[in-house]
Parts: C-alpha cells; sequence; structure tokens
C-alpha cells in the first residue's frame, strides 16, 4: 500500500509540475505581449521580425508546440488587451501546427484587425499580411 500511495504521490507532484511550468509559460506570453504592446512591436510589421521582444513572443509561442498544447495556446485568442489574440493566431499559424479550424479562427481573427479602428497601423499591417499570406490559408 505505501508503495502505491508513494507512486500516486509522486504523479501528483509531477503532474503540479508540469502545471506551474504551462502556467510560467503563460504567464511569459502575457507579459512579453504588454512590453511588446507599450514598445509598438507588432506581430505583421517586417520591421520587427529580427527585435529580441519579438523573437522572445515567438519562442514563447514555440514553447507550447513543442510540448503539445497548442489547444491551449488558442486560449488567448479569448484575451483583448495588448494584441493579445493577434499574436496567438499569428505565432500559431506561421510556427505552430494548427488543424483546419484554428487556422480558420486565426484567419478571423487576422482579418477582425484589419479594420480595427482604434489602431489605423495595426490595420493596414494586417490587411498587407492578408495581401502576402492569405493565398497559403485560401481555403480559410
Amino acid at each position: 500500500m505505501l508503495f502505491k500511495e508513494t507512486k500516486q504521490y509522486q504523479s501528483k507532484k509531477s503532474i503540479q509540475k508540469r502545471d506551474r511550468i504551462m502556467q510560467d509559460i503563460e504567464d511569459r506570453f502575457l507579459w512579453q505581449s504588454k512590453i511588446n504592446y507599450i514598445k509598438g512591436i507588432t506581430p505583421s510589421n517586417p520591421l520587427d521580425y529580427e527585435k529580441e521582444d519579438y523573437v522572445q513572443m515567438v519562442e514563447i509561442g514555440k514553447e507550447y508546440f513543442l510540448r503539445g498544447k497548442s489547444l491551449e495556446f488558442c486560449y488567448f485568442f479569448r484575451e483583448s488587451q495588448y494584441f493579445i489574440p493577434l499574436w496567438a493566431a499569428h505565432i500559431l499559424l506561421e510556427y505552430g501546427q494548427p488543424d483546419n479550424e484554428m487556422k480558420k479562427d486565426c484567419i478571423e481573427i487576422i482579418k477582425a484587425y484589419c479594420d480595427f479602428p482604434l489602431n489605423e497601423r495595426i490595420s493596414k499591417e494586417e490587411n498587407d499580411w492578408i495581401e502576402n499570406n492569405l493565398k497559403y490559408f485560401s481555403q480559410y
């Protein structure tokens, strides 16, 4: 009996550790979104692609994908600040392996920002991205 309890305890600790790791990754994505927002770094501006903060955002997204957490990454679509859904949509499309439903959701989010009245620069960048990349996603 003691062996089983110990094994269960170890399993529970392992799950808690994984949960803490994923929470840390999630927190970093949210904070990096805010940092990028404040610095004016956006997901579709080619001038930003080489910036450390842009690269950091992509690397955080890749951590999700390496852990098989693409669906959990889609939870960022529910956020409303700091262009978080837009970052998530671009990173998932460009670096993840989204299924067709996820691709459709990503494209819808990007298209929604094409007519973003609060920030004309974002609207232009997203329209340019759509023009340059939608051929790859035309079925969505």
